[in-house]
């Protein structure tokens, strides 16, 4: 039996085809439900080759790239050559993953409900509050390069067309992280203002051992200092976003509860137009 080329997509929820806002004072149908940008690639794709493709979309909200990597190389290993394309939109670096628990954990973001949830996040608090500094940062921006590094060796070697498009911005600016520790109910004495720049993030990456590989190939990588473009979630697109899908929230001094950055369906539409006219060509040809 013919089985369909396959176009893997992974992220988090930025890319989550099952996202719904968590805003709820606004009608069910602008909170989500939209088709999200990898399903739009896909239908320009078929249309401009003539092809019929199979999307697995496995984002899920609040994914790290631990969980990317890990979705990735399980589906490899259960659909092998009808891989084709692998569309991963980059989530924030300092998300992890307990393999024990199968639980992915946002230092941004309090959400633990058990007690082994919170006594991680209390653990996973304490450690940012002594390693809020180039060491510790350092240590983030090694780990997810690695990540990047080994997608794409495999993606080349398989030859998979491979795009990394960093959605959300991979790291907080020095500020958002002391008030990140501040609700964790840490310190914030120990951040080192330096090492969470944009010119120390750069840095750290050309110095390190993963950089020749990745940018001899920059150009599968979007949203990133050596590719072209920023992060969409540093504000360019609010237009896109809560301004269009939430304007109850057009408030004077908003709260979480009022504001969602999440693409909207405008905002995934965005997405997908400016994934075209970058890789539109790489996407189609053979």
């Amino acid at each position: 039996m013919f089985k369909k080329p396959i176009i893997l997509a992974l992220g988090c929820s930025f890319t989550n085809a099952d996202f719904k806002s968590h805003l709820t004072n606004i009608p069910e149908e602008e909170r989500g439900g939209w088709p999200m940008w990898p399903e739009l690639l896909q239908r320009k794709i078929e249309k401009e080759t003539g092809k019929s493709y199979e999307l697995i979309n496995l984002a899920k909200s609040g994914a790290s790239n631990d969980v990317i990597f890990k979705k990735f190389i399980h589906s490899l290993s259960k659909y092998d050559n009808r891989i084709k394309i692998v569309l991963v939109g980059g989530t924030q670096w300092m998300r992890s993953h307990v393999v024990i628990t199968d639980i992915n954990y946002n230092p941004q973001v309090k959400t633990g409900t058990s007690n082994y949830e919170k006594t991680y996040e209390k653990a996973l608090g304490q450690t940012w509050e002594a390693f809020s500094n180039k060491v510790g940062v350092k240590n983030i921006i090694y780990h997810n390069l690695r990540i990047m590094w080994t997608l794409l060796n495999i993606c080349n070697d398989k030859k998979i067309k491979f795009i990394w498009n960093q959605l959300l911005c991979p790291l907080p600016s020095a500020e958002f992280q002391k008030r990140i520790l501040k609700r964790q109910g840490v310190t914030d004495s120990h951040v080192d203002d330096q090492a969470f720049t944009d010119q120390f993030f750069s840095e750290t990456i050309l110095k390190s051992p993963y950089a020749k590989l990745i940018i001899k190939h920059k150009k599968r990588f979007y949203g990133l200092p050596w590719s072209p473009k920023k992060p969409w979630d540093w504000g360019s697109h609010m237009d896109r976003a809560e301004k269009i899908v939430y304007p109850k929230s057009n408030l004077d001094n908003p709260g979480p509860q009022d504001i969602d950055v999440h693409p909207n369906k405008l905002g995934q539409e965005d997405i997908a137009e400016k994934m075209w006219k970058e890789y539109g060509n790489y996407l189609v040809k053979n």
